[in-house]
């Protein structure tokens, strides 16, 4: 070998070892959350409920408020699953999950971009790009994380098809079980229906899959009353939870700026490889689709990211090599942004130390990526053995049903559309809120206790609402009894 050419591969080995290094530790960055996730609780309660009965739970039993006369959740499978690994292996399992499930799905894009064309660099480079957007999903520890893993290998599986037709068919028993582990399987129906619309030559390769798995969603413990269900579910307004917001007007409540410009930089990115980009019109019209679908929706912005590992890295290949200046251009901005949202990251995994920890932060103070939980509050009722009916910040409901049932039973909760019927959900939000119509809701549903957020609206009526006293208060929640149950405040 003679010595440009052996300094040309000694290069390459050098740039695809500080790529693979320096995208290891902004995925370990990013994965490294150890604050529980408030629907985590939902879903163990499920599990608890279902090791304990003797039959499938159909009817909820966690909320006092009048509910759906079947309990659809969606989520059932994960809550089986995720119950059996917290007492098997502890909170420590649920994490070592977490991390495999979401290395498993970066692994599939990076595997559908090689399949593609794409080398390592070109990976790593997109992989910077995609990260924190990518992450997002994946708070300790929620069913989105099957649903993305799905996702992925629908992507992987949308590559192979082109060569081989068996492949897509794989797509069928994929959705089966994802169907039964969240509700977020229509996005890869939804995927492979693109594919078939805008693949050419190949499209019954799609089209017959898709509409198998549509036909086979009833293959559940609630047979086919889950059509009806998802065909509400997907149209369930949401516009209070942050989470289902647009991007413009997440931006206005908070949403993280660094966050934002890493998505459109993302999107620039893809536009400016368009022109020259060999991609297929299928794989065009999937990463469209799913950049849309991001931006009405920031939720959904990890689909556009997986999209973005899968196809973007080919289109690179040749900017890569040929150190296109508008795409270096973008690539620089894109690192800056992930930069800061990296340095931020690595300083809290620091101090967190310990990856597979999973803790419930008590302060506002002490919570980074999640939100602070009634620690103390709920310690305060359990001591003093109470029981009966509590309304609880929406976010707390699980956290609190999952502590305290069956002595207690709370109002609404993070299960939301699979509970309870939309004027309920109404009625609880106007409430909480602190909409003049929300007075009613503890005339009309009445609890023995409220658990809210101190200096929240609903703290603040609840100091001079006759009838009820506050009986404890902590950095994060403050607690109102009705006064035939007062008891001594707690001194904090």
């Amino acid at each position: 070998m003679t010595g440009p050419k052996r300094r040309d591969k000694i290069s390459a080995l050098a740039a695809a070892a500080f790529c693979s290094a320096a995208a290891a530790l902004f995925t370990a960055a990013a994965l490294w959350k150890t604050e529980a996730d408030p629907d985590l609780f939902g879903y163990l309660a499920f599990g608890r409920l279902y090791f304990s009965g003797g039959a499938f739970p159909y009817h909820d039993v966690f909320s006092y408020l009048p509910v759906r006369p079947v309990w659809v959740y969606h989520e059932w499978l994960t809550g089986v699953v995720l119950f059996r690994v917290l007492t098997g292996f502890g909170p420590e399992g649920l994490q070592v999950l977490r991390w495999a499930l979401g290395l498993s799905a970066l692994w599939l894009c990076a595997r559908a971009a090689q399949r593609l064309g794409a080398g390592l660099v070109p990976v790593c480079l997109t992989l910077f790009l995609c990260v924190n957007i990518w992450a997002a999903g994946y708070n300790p520890v929620r069913a989105q994380v099957f649903t993305y893993l799905f996702f992925a290998a629908s992507l992987y599986l949308a590559v192979r098809a082109r060569e081989s037709a068996w492949a897509s068919w794989l797509f069928v028993p994929l959705t089966l079980l994802w169907q039964n582990l969240h509700g977020g399987f229509p996005a890869g129906i939804a995927l492979f229906l693109l594919c078939a619309v805008f693949a050419r030559g190949v499209r019954l390769r799609f089209l017959l899959p898709a509409l198998a798995s549509l036909c086979l969603v009833w293959v559940n413990p609630y047979g086919f009353s889950y059509y009806p269900y998802m065909a509400e579910a997907l149209t369930f307004p949401r516009a209070e939870i942050g989470e289902w917001l647009p991007l413009w007007k997440a931006l206005a409540v908070g949403y993280p700026l660094s966050a934002a410009a890493c998505y459109l930089l993302l999107a620039a990115l893809a536009v400016l490889l368009f022109r020259k980009a060999s991609w297929q019109p299928e794989e065009a019209a999937v990463l469209a689709g799913t950049f849309l679908a991001g931006l009405l929706v920031i939720r959904h912005q990890v689909f556009f990211a997986l999209c973005g590992l899968a196809f973007l890295p080919p289109a690179l290949d040749r900017p890569v090599r040929s150190y296109g200046k508008p795409v270096l251009a973008v690539l620089v901005a894109a690192l800056l942004a992930n930069g800061y949202a990296f340095a931020v990251q690595a300083r809290l995994a620091l101090d967190r130390k310990n990856p597979l920890a999973l803790t419930t932060p008590a302060c506002p103070e002490q919570a980074c990526t999640s939100v602070a939980f009634p620690v103390e509050a709920v310690t305060y009722l359990r001591q003093r053995g109470f029981t009966g009916k509590i309304v609880t910040d929406f976010a707390w409901g699980e956290y609190v049903l999952w502590k305290l049932w069956p002595e207690c039973r709370v109002a609404l909760d993070g299960r939301y559309d699979t509970v309870f019927p939309k004027e309920i959900c109404r009625e609880y939000l106007d409430f909480v809120l602190g909409k003049p119509d929300g007075r009613e809701f503890l005339v009309r549903y009445p609890p023995d206790a409220v658990l809210t957020r101190i200096g929240s609206d609903v703290d603040s009526r609840m100091r001079f609402l006759p009838g009820w006293v506050l009986a404890h208060s902590d950095c994060a929640s403050a607690l109102f009894l009705r006064e035939a149950g007062k008891r001594k405040p707690s001194k904090k």
